[in-house]
């Protein structure tokens, strides 16, 4: 009897022993382990975490082509420092010192400051306008004074966004504040004509937010209006700022064409034509041609490039990103992006439709089932909101859209590692495409041709109390 006690005993202590161990062995389990029921945790040695990359400020040479970075009217200077997707960089110029971001952007600015040079040094010379044209600018012009409390948009359709910009024509002009009514709204169209003339002779956007280039073309505008528009303007120079190669198209030479043509009303009602016909609803398309942050010519080339992309679906989907933008660089991105959509529609692959994904996220789809992802950007990292944005497309699926592969087109190149972690992803990487994609982002100059000099002379050649036959229909 003692001896099956014995053994008894012995056997709970077995199994006592056996739960102990067991506990042992399943309490790390559940706190620091990987169990079927519970998921991974973080590692706890802070170097495994996940890492991102973020740009780091860079000496700008290490960053811009060599055109960019010098010439005699500018130089880039100092640290480039990053903001958001971008750099920043400080343009130093005769016409003062500009903070500029991003390389598109920098491209303007520098181009700007070149054709302001050549502006300065060949028509601000007395030969070019006759030495006695001030005075006989300032007592016709009593209607410029109104420039000074109207929106700057009325006549130059810079960015609604900006600040209102200021010019030498409260210098110039004299007398009483009045509406723009009768003769001297037909002379305020045909002011504008002119101005739209110069900025296109000379190479440069009339509707840029460059304050001291708004007003070197006011100032040759009201000279040139006052004297005729052939024989003063044609002094211009138009082969283009000095260092700058152009890289144009057939786009772009039809672009700076119809932005030459038609003032900016015209353009809207054209813009708003033609989404309509794409298709666009009439909220979506009406609250794009009042955004704040789009000039006539970033609605202008976005609308003719949407266009360009016949039979695809859903281009509104490209305006409603459009909508996001909230700033003036903002904006020229959503342009770029669109540029190079319908570039690679035209000659990569034919896109099908657009499709957005995670309600933010813009991407092309097209008719051989590739995601097509686009990034005008020319410098980029493998930071946290695009691996968030890479990672969101690649885990992206549709019963009606079979996917074979997904790609990412960027006009710059990316570092290391995120080619690496695009690599990994599965997603094919075509890096450097800017001049494949994307058409020159500054104005081609125009030749003052007939078809050009007949632009300015049938808009200040109306009668008094009348508009062109184009600007008819608005009254």
């Amino acid at each position: 009897m003692s001896g099956l006690l014995r053994c008894i005993s012995r056997g709970r202590l077995c199994v006592h022993l056996l739960l102990v161990l067991i506990s042992l062995l399943w309490v790390p389990a559940l706190l620091f382990g990987k169990t079927d029921a519970s998921p991974a945790q973080p590692p706890s040695n802070p170097q495994a975490m996940p890492t991102f990359e973020t740009l780091h400020p860079a000496p700008a040479k290490t960053l811009l082509p060599f055109d960019l970075l010098k010439s005699d009217h500018h130089d880039i200077g100092g640290e480039s420092i990053p903001d958001g997707w971008w750099y920043r960089y400080t343009l130093n110029s005769p016409f003062g010192k500009l903070e500029v971001l991003g390389e598109d952007m920098l491209r303007i600015r520098v181009h700007e400051v070149q054709a302001l040079a050549k502006m300065d040094q060949e028509m601000s010379q007395p030969i070019a306008f006759g030495y006695g044209v001030l005075d006989t600018v300032v007592s016709p012009f009593k209607f410029l004074w109104s420039l000074i409390t109207e929106p700057k948009e009325t006549l130059t359709g810079v960015p609604k966004g900006m600040k209102r910009v200021g010019t030498r024509i409260s210098e110039m002009v004299t007398g009483e504040r009045g509406k723009l009514d009768g003769g001297e709204g037909s002379e305020l169209i045909g002011y504008a004509g002119v101005k739209r003339t110069v900025a296109a002779a000379a190479g440069v956007n009339v509707y840029s937010s460059n304050l001291a280039l708004q007003e070197q073309l006011d100032h040759i505008a009201v000279a040139g209006y006052s004297g005729g528009v052939g024989s003063r303007i044609a002094l211009i120079p138009v082969s283009g700022p000095v260092g700058l190669a152009l890289t144009t198209t057939s786009f772009s030479r039809a672009m700076n064409e119809m932005l030459l043509e038609y003032a900016p009303e015209d353009l809207r009602r054209i813009n708003r034509k033609t989404l309509e016909t794409i298709g666009v609803r009439k909220e979506i398309r009406e609250s794009f041609l009042e955004h704040p942050w789009f000039s006539p010519r970033h609605e202008t080339i976005l609308v003719q490039a949407l266009d360009e992309m016949k039979g695809v679906a859903d281009r509104s989907l490209a305006l409603q990103v459009a909508m996001n933008a909230k700033s003036e660089e903002e904006a020229l991105f959503i342009q770029r992006l669109v540029e190079m959509f319908a570039s690679y529609h035209q000659t990569v692959v034919p896109l099908g439709e657009f499709i957005l994904i995670d309600d933010r996220l813009l991407v092309g789809y097209t008719t051989d089932h590739t995601l097509m992802c686009a990034l005008p950007l020319a410098h980029v990292a493998w930071t946290q909101e695009l691996a968030t944005a890479v990672d969101t497309v690649v885990s992206w699926h549709s019963r009606a859209h079979p996917i074979r592969r997904v790609e990412l087109w960027a006009s710059g190149e990316l570092t290391p590692r995120a080619q690496n972690e695009l690599k990994t992803r599965g997603v094919m990487l075509f890096q450097k495409k800017r001049e494949r994609l994307l058409p020159s982002v500054l104005p081609e100059p125009l030749a003052l041709s007939k078809k050009v000099d007949a632009v300015a002379a049938s808009e200040i050649n109306a009668p008094q109390g009348t508009v062109p036959a184009k600007d008819h229909d608005k009254k």
